[in-house]
């Protein structure tokens, strides 16, 4: 299924900091982070925010992706 999230406030990480307005897409079983697909370690860290209840609730808002739009 198709997602985006875009980040509503910063997550910082060990390996830097997630700005407010990044989005994350999941597409075809792909992660995209601000339109380029990430390699497999960092699509983890993106699906671990993303699947984690409380840091989804806590840093995301979910869009919806109109048909043809990504």
């Amino acid at each position: 299924m198709e997602k985006k999230y875009i980040f509503k406030k910063p997550y910082v990480t060990e390996w830097g900091t997630l700005p407010v307005g990044s989005d994350i897409v999941l597409f075809r079983g792909f992660v995209y982070f601000n339109g380029g697909m990430v390699t497999p370690a960092y699509a983890d860290i993106l699906r671990n925010i993303v699947t984690d209840p409380k840091l989804k609730a806590e840093y995301l808002d979910e869009q919806v992706i109109e048909k043809n739009e990504f």
